[in-house]
């Protein structure tokens, strides 16, 4: 019964690649995908019934019954090509006189038992459980829908493989993953019709799971139905530039809808035109790019109430043989585009000047850490009295780095200097970090910060800081230094000592809950938890636990 399960499990996958499909039957080519999808699944599904029919006559019925979907899956996988590739070869006329022979199939199929047109003999037996073909012989009809069927399916499949070398690799890769996975179904169906198959083996199963497969991969990974191919010449047709074709005299032989409707010109007026009389209205153009093969300009042209302003690009044509065929122009209005850069100059021209007396007045106004720009003693304990005195939920960190003396004795003052900046550029992602751009960071001097944020935001912001400076403080060591864990220095006394891989320690008091009035009082509160803080290994945060 494995052979059931598969056929199961065929039906289910190619029933749901179907209705994905059709979801996107606005794309095009996908609507007839998804008939083929819909009709593969009918073959699949009266192929199930023929196998597990309680008698001959039944089995014998549904394998006849599973020719409406043999016969017409061929002009359905024609047509989806033609779709795909943009053809319109494709009509209405067509596609009836594409579905004759499978008509004709239809009628010897369901009078084989008084005819034999189809089939001469065809044997079905009972084969462990289930109904399975033991001997047929072909009829003369058989012979000629199965290389009508054959030859439809390898024209389609040869169209679509030359139509993709042509294309982007995008398309390459969906049009390879379509073809394997027909040819997963077509491969044992031709076998079986030229006699190389055994009639009793059933690979029906295998193959359509392997087609689904290889379409799934074309639809999911290589996106078939959201990127497919524009056929170029309706690419030309609705293109937005103008595009007009000149002739090794100079003649026009071929111009766009745009071009057309940005000249105010026919066909008639245009075509087989000196491109002196077409562009006579535009002078520049003629000065600009007849005399070259290569090359592109803005252009202004006047008229009597403004001035209109075209890009304008040309470029030489050469034919299969590399000889001059002929000059292609493609220009586009950017008047707009011109109007909207001037207001955008002139806007800039005015906000860099108010920035520059802004600039100068934030520079007379705070004194700016010249090292990291960041506000300095004074703007500290400004913003922290204005918190104090607003009754603002603000929370006020002190931070001060560990061991950053010994780091700066054995490196030098350069690369400490890169700590410091280090460690501000890390402050202020913080405060980016926690979506609190109100927040305010401040550098007293040396290896001291000080920060204000929202009191429901200090936690985030600390912890962010602590996960940002450990993870990277470390780049700023020797890997012998990092090995062992510790630079040997001196310390302040004079004596060799080990010190650890700097961490910052930080101090914090929310000052709406905290029974504080004055800066200085907050200041030197944070003094004592900071050294709190700096007395516990590693990066560490201690807060101020008192309250009003």
């Amino acid at each position: 019964m494995i052979y059931i399960l598969l056929l199961l499990i065929s039906i289910v996958i190619t029933v749901w690649l179907c209705i994905y499909s059709w979801q996107r039957r606005y794309i095009p080519g996908v609507a007839s995908f998804s008939i083929m999808l819909f009709v593969g699944a009918v073959w699949l599904s009266v192929i199930t019934l023929m196998l597990t029919s309680p008698s001959r006559e039944l089995a014998l019925f549904w394998y006849r019954a599973g020719f409406i979907c043999v016969s017409s899956l061929p002009v359905i996988l024609f047509v989806f090509i033609a779709q795909y590739s943009g053809s319109r070869v494709i009509t209405h006329s067509r596609l009836i006189f594409l579905l004759i022979i499978p008509l004709i199939t239809q009628a010897a199929v369901w009078t084989d038992s008084r005819f034999h047109f189809f089939f001469k003999t065809i044997d079905i037996m009972d084969k462990n459980g289930l109904m399975v073909i033991q001997s047929w012989s072909s009829g003369p009809w058989f012979i000629i829908h199965s290389a009508y069927s054959f030859t439809i399916m390898a024209a389609a499949l040869i169209w679509l493989f030359v139509y993709a070398i042509s294309q982007f690799q995008v398309f390459r890769e969906q049009s390879i993953g379509f073809i394997l996975g027909v040819l997963m179904v077509v491969l044992p169906n031709f076998a079986f019709a030229v006699g190389l198959l055994a009639p009793d083996v059933i690979v029906l199963p295998f193959g359509f799971l392997f087609m689904d497969l290889f379409m799934a991969r074309a639809i999911f990974r290589h996106k078939l139905f959201e990127v497919v191919p524009v056929a170029r010449n309706k690419m030309v047709d609705i293109m937005s530039d103008g595009m007009i074709v000149l002739d090794t005299d100079n003649r026009v032989v071929d111009m766009n809808p745009a071009a057309k409707t940005a000249l105010s010109l026919t066909d008639k007026e245009v075509i087989g035109q000196s491109v002196e009389q077409v562009f006579e209205p535009w002078p520049d153009i003629i000065e600009h790019f007849l005399n070259t093969d290569w090359t592109r300009s803005e252009i202004c042209v006047p008229s009597k109430q403004t001035e209109s302003y075209y890009d304008v690009r040309m470029t030489g044509l050469v034919n299969k043989i590399n000889r001059d065929a002929g000059r292609l122009i493609l220009f586009r209005d950017i008047t707009e585009r011109k109007d909207s850069e001037r207001e955008k100059d002139r806007l800039l021209s005015d906000l860099n000047r108010k920035n520059k007396e802004l600039e100068m007045l934030y520079n007379m106004a705070l004194d700016a850490n010249p090292m990291t720009g960041l506000p300095g003693n004074n703007s500290v304990a400004a913003a922290i009295t204005k918190a104090i005195q607003g009754r603002e939920h603000s929370y006020v960190i002190y931070t001060d780095l560990d061991n950053f003396k010994a780091f700066n004795d054995k490196y030098g003052f350069a690369l400490g200097d890169e700590i410091i900046k280090f460690t501000a550029d890390v402050l202020k992602k913080s405060i980016v970090g926690a979506k609190c751009p109100e927040s305010f960071v401040g550098h007293i001097g040396g290896d001291d910060f000080v920060l204000l944020v929202p009191s429901q935001k200090a936690r985030a912001v600390v912890d962010f800081i602590i996960s940002e400076f450990d993870a990277n403080v470390v780049n700023y060591y020797d890997h012998s230094d990092l090995n062992q864990g510790f630079i040997s220095s001196k310390n302040r006394k004079g004596d060799r000592e080990n010190f650890p891989i700097m961490s910052i320690s930080m101090a914090g008091i929310d000052l709406f809950r905290a029974r504080y009035g004055e800066y200085i009082e907050v200041n030197d509160a944070c003094a004592g938890l900071k050294k709190k803080s700096k007395s516990i290994p590693g990066s560490t945060f201690v807060m101020d636990k008192r309250r009003k």
